[in-house]
């Protein structure tokens, strides 16, 4: 199960991910045909006919295989770095249902390849390269945004190294159905009330619901190919709260070409300087290049809040009055 972490916001959003059961246990059929004999009798005919017995061949139909895996070994299996050396890219797109069970939404989506990390929802879209400069873009204004990490710490979200699973709950499902059929490993888990709980505050689940999760990997590589969340009521009722399906070696979206050019930002441009703790032993300047029309900002430290426009950290910086132009921008440590 995947809770997802909203990139770049304080509060980050959770979602279960999950599965799909398809296939059911194939029924043999098997026909028998009837033996008969008929034998005249000398009196009758010199001739004696005799009527072999008949039977048909059984139809016979593959009975899908169990096979033991682990939530380790699957979670290890749709790791970013795992899948992207077996497939150019990949997509997933999650779809949750309404509170009123009447229609069922599209939530969010990821994409990933060798350029970098995109994650969208309906009010906010980002992408992150190589986590030092990285690109948002908001739906409602069409407007791009180019951030710098100033944080001195690689931007790595741990949702970017496993967008499929977040690995504190579902290394907490029990499998109770594991097989394989047709190409395709199929995987029923459950997470027990008290854990479904603690790692799905948005469901707005009661006391003794639980999670049941149906899960549909390619049984080779065991990558994640579709999965759906239900909620199980203590009462024995089920409905569906959230589903995820996959797309493998995907053409990269043109809002993401887009973002690369808003990072690549080539002439014309300008500059944006960050520097941290001016006049300090732990002085360190950061820079970067922005298309002349894109907003731009810095991604700070834990304890650096605040951006000034002088070097002794008194003027809160406002924004640059023009256009287009250079911004060198300070920030240091909140004061007491």
């Amino acid at each position: 199960m995947n809770l997802q972490k909203r990139q770049d916001r304080a509060a980050f959003r959770r979602k279960a991910g999950t599965i799909l059961l398809t296939g059911l246990l194939a029924a043999v059929l098997c026909a028998c045909g009837n033996k008969g004999e008929a034998v005249a009798t000398e009196a009758e005919t010199q001739a004696q006919t005799v009527t072999e017995t008949k039977t048909e061949t059984p139809v016979e139909t593959e009975t899908p295989a169990a096979v033991t895996v682990t939530m380790e070994e699957l979670i290890k299996a749709n790791r970013t770095d795992e899948l992207l050396k077996k497939y150019d890219s990949f997509c997933t797109n999650i779809e949750q249902y309404d509170k009123d069970q009447a229609s069922i939404q599209p939530f969010f989506s990821n994409y990933a390849d060798a350029d970098g990390f995109y994650y969208a929802d309906s009010s906010f879209e980002s992408f992150t390269p190589d986590g030092v400069e990285m690109c948002e873009y908001d739906p409602e204004t069409s407007v791009y945004t180019k951030l710098l990490n100033a944080s001195r710490e690689p931007y790595d979200l741990e949702d970017q190294k496993n967008c499929m699973f977040t690995e504190e709950s579902t290394l907490k499902e029990t499998i109770i159905d594991c097989k394989e059929e047709g190409g395709k490993l199929l995987v029923k888990t459950e997470l027990a009330p008290e854990d479904s709980i603690l790692f799905s505050d948005d469901m707005e689940l009661k006391d003794g619901d639980s999670l049941v999760l149906t899960y549909e990997f390619d049984a080779e590589t065991y990558a994640l190919l579709a999965d759906v969340t239900y909620i199980h009521s203590a009462d024995g009722t089920e409905r569906e709260f959230s589903r995820n399906t996959v797309s493998y070696n995907v053409e990269k979206p043109e809002r993401i070409k887009e973002m690369l050019a808003c990072i690549a930002a080539e002439e014309p441009n300008r500059t944006l300087t960050i520097e941290l703790d001016p006049g300090t032993e732990t002085e360190q300047t950061f820079e970067m290049k922005v298309r002349k029309d894109d907003l731009a900002g810095p991604l700070l430290p834990e304890g650096y809040n605040n951006l000034y426009s002088d070097e002794a950290c008194t003027q809160i910086f406002t924004g640059n009055k023009e256009a287009g132009q250079d911004v060198f921008v300070y920030s240091c440590q909140d004061k007491q």
